[in-house]
């Protein structure tokens, strides 16, 4: 896990961390930790509760994704 982290904090890749709130798994520690840490780094957030939002969510998963995809048309 560690070699991960490693390569994310390199990697210019943009990348996109969909979090709830309130966070049970990824909690805003964590994503502050992103934050400061992931160059690159888009963060949404989404006000429903749980663990596992593409199931709980959808909707707003699939909006928070599409919006992300559509800044690299700019």
């Amino acid at each position: 896990m560690a070699a991960g982290w490693a390569h994310l904090r390199r990697s210019p890749v943009p990348k996109l961390l969909v979090h709830a709130a309130p966070g049970v798994v990824v909690t805003s520690a964590k994503v502050e930790q992103c934050r400061a840490e992931l160059p690159a780094l888009t963060t949404v957030r989404i006000d429903a509760p749980g663990h596992f939002l593409p199931a709980e969510a959808p909707e707003a998963v699939a909006a928070a994704l599409s919006g992300w995809l559509r800044t690299f048309d700019e």
